[in-house]
C-alpha cells in the first residue's frame, strides 16, 4: 500500500493496547492508560499495569503540557516510509508525570515546553507529536512532520484543559 505519491506508508501493526489510541486521535483527545487498581498513569500502552499488573485500565483524559528532555534526528529507517526525512524524536516529560517518545516540531529547543498531541500517521497508525507550546506554531510549519503525519482531525478536542 502507498501513500502519498511514490512514499510507502508506515508500518501498521500496533499491539490490543495501542490500538486504543486510535480514536483518542480521531476525537483530538489526549488520553493515557491509567491504572484503577493503583492510579499509575502509563505510556506506552500495555495490557497490564507496570507497575501492579492490574489489567483494570483505563483512558484518562491529561493536560497536554510536558518539557523536552532529550532530542536526536533519525537519518537512518528501518522503514521507507521513512526515507530521506530525516525526523526529529525526543523524550517528552509530561506534567502529568509519565516520560514518552514522540515525533518533535523543529521549532522546539531542548528544555522547552511542549504540547504533546496523540495523532494518526499517514498509515493511520497513533503517534506523539510534541508541537510548541504557543498554538500560533503548528505541522505546517514542519515540511517532515507534515509529510509523516495525517491531517488533523475536524472535530474539537475533549478532554483536560491546557
Amino acid at each position: 500500500m502507498s501513500g502519498d505519491g511514490d512514499r510507502p506508508l508506515p508500518p501498521a501493526a500496533q499491539s490490543r493496547a495501542a490500538l486504543g489510541l486510535v480514536p483518542l486521535a480521531a476525537e483530538g483527545r489526549f488520553a493515557l492508560q491509567a491504572c484503577a487498581a493503583c492510579g499509575t498513569l502509563q505510556y506506552p500502552p500495555r495490557d497490564a499495569c507496570h507497575r501492579c499488573l492490574s489489567v483494570d485500565l483505563r483512558w484518562q483524559d491529561i493536560a497536554r503540557g510536558g518539557t523536552l528532555l532529550a532530542e536526536t534526528v533519525v537519518h537512518v529507517s528501518a522503514s521507507p516510509a521513512f526515507a530521506g526525512l530525516a525526523p526529529r524524536v525526543g523524550t517528552v516529560a509530561l506534567d502529568a508525570g509519565p516520560r514518552v517518545i514522540a515525533f518533535v516540531h523543529r521549532a522546539i529547543p531542548r528544555g522547552g515546553r511542549v504540547r504533546v498531541e496523540i495523532r494518526l500517521d499517514r498509515g493511520s497508525a497513533p503517534v506523539l507529536v510534541a508541537f510548541p507550546d504557543a498554538p500560533a506554531a503548528w505541522e505546517e510549519d514542519d515540511a517532515t512532520l507534515a509529510t509523516i503525519l495525517a491531517p488533523p482531525p475536524a472535530t474539537p478536542a475533549h478532554g483536560v484543559p491546557d
